[in-house]
């Protein structure tokens, strides 16, 4: 059997009784360490975060009001400013189960003057 034992990087092959390696122990350990972690990314998996312009918006008091129409428990962060006559939301959710709905945000303004705009990932941020 071509397959070595040493102490670094063990690895241990199983073989037929023709002497056919059929399994890499360092091959197993791989593939379990990428089952587990899999299994574990919906409980440890990243929260959504998303940035939204919004239309409409002028003063403090536009903040405060998409604020009360968008921002609730489901977020972790719900931050909305004004620039000029552009407005945004920053927003991100407090778990992977979460996510960020902007029908539901576009709905939640309906009754104002406001309209949410494009909505995109923060650079070097990633969702799963």
């Amino acid at each position: 059997l071509s397959c070595k034992h040493s102490v670094v990087g063990t690895t241990l092959c199983l073989q037929e009784s023709n002497g056919v390696p059929l399994v890499n122990k360092g091959e197993v350990m791989k593939l379990g360490l990428v089952i587990l972690l899999a299994g574990l990314a919906p409980v440890f998996g990243f929260s959504e975060e998303k940035n939204c312009t919004v239309k409409g918006m002028h003063c403090d008091a536009c903040t405060e009001m998409v604020k009360d129409k968008v921002c609730n428990d489901t977020f972790e962060v719900c931050d909305v400013t004004v620039k000029g006559k552009q407005g945004m939301i920053h927003i991100k959710t407090k778990d992977a189960a979460a996510k960020i709905d902007e029908k539901a945000m576009t709905q939640a303004m309906a009754d104002t003057t406001y309209k949410v705009g494009k909505c995109t990932t923060p650079k070097g941020k990633s969702t799963m």
